[in-house]
Formats: C-alpha cells, structure tokens, sequence
C-alpha cells in the first residue's frame, strides 16, 4: 500500500494532467473522454477553480457539442453557483479577476450553444452582455486590452452578433426591408470589428469564426439588396 504523501502527489500528478490534455481531447472530438474527467476532477479535486473549470468546461461546453442542452445547462449552471457562492469568501485581486473570467466563460457558453441561441437569440445576447459586463467591472480600462480579457470580450462579442444573425434569418425581408438590411449590415460591420481584433490572437480559431460570421451576414443581406 502506498504512504500517503505518495498517494497525494499521485493524485496531484494526474489532475495536472487533466488539465493539460482536456483541449487535445476537445480538438480530436473526444467528447465522452472529456466529460469522464471532468468527473474525475469534481470527485479529486478539492480548488473550486478546476471544480468550476470541470462543470462549465469539461463537462458543461462538452455536452453542449454532444447536443445534450438539458444536461448542458444544468452543468454549467451549477458552474455559476458554485463561482458566485465562491465570491463571497474574502479573496485576492488576482483570484477575484480568475472567477470573474470563468462567469463570463459560463455565460457566454450559455449564450453560445447553437440549438437555444436559435430557439431565443434574445436569450443568447442576454448571457454574452452579462458575461461583458462581469469582465468590464473585474477588470480596470487599462488591462481590457491583455490578451485574456480581449479574447474573452472578443468572443462575448461574438456571441451577441451570432444571435443577433439567428434572429435576423428568422425574419422576413418582406414586412421590413430597410430595417432588416439596416440591422444585417450593422452585424456585418460588428463581425469585421471583431475578426480585426482576432487576427491578432495566438490562436487563429477566433479569428476564422468571425471570418465566417462576417460572409453569413453578407448573405443575410442579400434579400434585402435584391428586393430593393
């Protein structure tokens, strides 16, 4: 039988790495893997980050792409409990500025997922303007340009301008033709905003989403042009 400490760095040794494979794992599609430690990590670890990491992340987002929406939001949601119970505790800037991150994450996941941003894009802006306004009063003016929080409000803001697409392609170029054009042409701009800021970005992911968003809109602004 191993001594305890032995134990102990074992278990240390493994959440690390947890941590360091669960993106490959989001990358290579493997999704029941990523949930599996997730549980792993609920049951092991006892820092209410990883803890909040695992339900919003490994599991939450991850159920979300298996298209499993009721456990998806019931996971993240227990994410957001668990953070705003945390903030009540008397932390340091540096931990408080760590859980703001992680809400607005929850939240823009919450207004993300693809099947309820169709079903409500009211919903959906509602969750990604919630997580913008967290980050907004974490963090001073000065620091919403360090690469954490402007790849966080970049992709918040390409949540609101996703659901405002939804909400537009439900719509009827007929009854409204000038507010629709007017609205589709905004989002087109707003989505040319954002993907100038994530070019910017280490990682080209961002940056090819809103690259993408950007020609939708194009599309959704067709109608309008042909019918004037």
């Amino acid at each position: 039988e191993l001594p305890e400490a032995s134990v102990l760095a074992l278990n240390q040794a493994v959440l690390v790495s947890i941590k360091d494979i669960q993106r490959a794992l989001l990358v290579l599609e493997q999704y029941d893997t990523r949930v599996f430690l997730g549980d792993y990590l609920l049951r092991h670890d006892a820092n209410v980050l990883d803890c909040a990491d695992a339900l919003i992340d490994y599991k939450g987002w991850t159920y979300s792409l298996l298209g499993k929406e009721k456990k998806f939001v019931e996971s993240v949601e227990k994410g957001i409990a668990l953070l705003e119970d945390y903030q009540k505790k008397d932390l340091d800037e540096a931990t408080k500025k760590a859980v703001a991150l992680r809400l607005a994450r929850a939240h823009r996941h919450l207004g993300s997922d693809v099947a309820l941003a169709k079903k409500d894009p009211s919903a959906a802006i509602h969750h990604n303007e919630l997580g913008k306004d967290i980050v907004l009063k974490a963090f001073p003016k000065k620091e919403w340009t360090s690469p954490k929080v402007k790849e966080m409000l970049v992709g918040l803001d390409y949540g609101i301008a996703n659901a405002k697409l939804f909400s537009l392609s439900a719509k009827s170029y007929k009854e409204h033709p000038e507010t629709l054009l007017k609205e589709a042409l905004e989002g087109y701009e707003e989505a040319k905003r954002i993907a100038a800021i994530a070019s910017t970005f280490e990682n080209p992911h961002r940056y090819v989403k809103c690259v993408l968003l950007e020609n939708e809109f194009l599309k959704a602004m067709e109608p309008g042009m042909e019918s004037g």
